[in-house]
């Protein structure tokens, strides 16, 4: 006979595969709790979170930037299993793991079982073996768990699919580039007439020119399962735009400085940069 046993675990299946290996029967356990430990490295500090305090890693800013560190522990119950969980859930994700979603399937199941709690267990089991935390979880997941009890009494729910939860996804640096509108040396075709205004391509005034876009740098990103998602390198791009003269004028925007001809006239380039003729 086995007497119920509680214990606090970092990995629930691998505790389950020690107690399974002194009895002939099968056990089984259930996710009572569960509490979130953070830490960071620099300045030392760490923190444990209870369920009721997760809110907080729904800032993006906060999930991302404030730990180095996420990992969960649980508070499980392992008992005799008198039979399996009827529900299954498998998982999908994007390339990053920053949008999970579950799917649900089922065999012949008893319609007197408390059915949102199996359901949980369920998708708390898939997550945990798979390594998500449970975290930023959707606040919607209630209602999608009606949802599949809901459509469970009528048989229907066999395929229903739901996001469970979602990550910050990485923005990627922006290199800074410079866009050239007019190249010195530009020339109209041969059949053009020789109207000098079309044959040699003026620029007109207020005519924008070129333009240096400014570099944008990104922010990283972290996963459902912890891990931080990191940036490549940002290559930079100098503006190798110089001016020779006030034939052209510049304009400063927030993310870019603009170029343009201060009057009509001819694109030119010589050692002491660019101007107009």
């Amino acid at each position: 006979m086995f007497e119920n046993k509680i214990l606090q675990v970092a990995n629930p299946f691998e505790t389950l595969k020690f107690e399974q290996e002194n009895y002939d029967f099968k056990l089984d356990f259930r996710i009572l709790d569960f509490n979130t430990f953070c830490i960071k490295r620099n300045p030392a500090r760490s923190k444990i979170y209870t369920q009721n305090e997760l809110e907080v890693f729904y800032s993006n800013d906060f999930f991302v930037k404030n730990y180095d560190e996420i990992y969960q522990e649980f508070k499980i119950e392992i008992f005799t299993q008198a039979e399996e969980n009827p529900f299954k859930f498998s998982l999908k994700a994007n390339a990053d793991l920053t949008l999970l979603k579950a799917c649900l399937d089922y065999e012949k199941f008893d319609p007197t079982l408390d059915l949102k709690e199996h359901l949980r267990q369920a998708l708390y089991k898939i997550l945990i073996k798979n390594q998500f935390l449970l975290l930023r979880l959707d606040k919607d997941l209630e209602t999608h768990l009606d949802q599949c009890v809901s459509l469970l009494k009528e048989n229907k729910a066999k395929g229903f699919e739901f996001i469970v939860a979602q990550g910050v996804d990485k923005i990627e640096h922006q290199k800074a580039q410079l866009i050239f509108y007019r190249n010195v040396g530009e020339v109209a075709s041969e059949d053009r007439g020789y109207d000098e205004r079309h044959y040699t391509q003026p620029v007109e005034k207020d005519e924008l020119l070129f333009e240096f876009v400014h570099k944008k740098i990104g922010k990283r990103g972290r996963n459902l399962k912890g891990e931080l998602l990191t940036l490549e390198p940002l290559e930079e791009v100098a503006n190798s735009i110089v001016l020779k003269d006030k034939s052209i004028y510049i304009t400063n925007l927030p993310n870019k400085t603009q170029y343009f001809s201060a009057n009509y006239g001819f694109l030119t380039k010589d050692m002491g940069g660019g101007a107009l003729a």
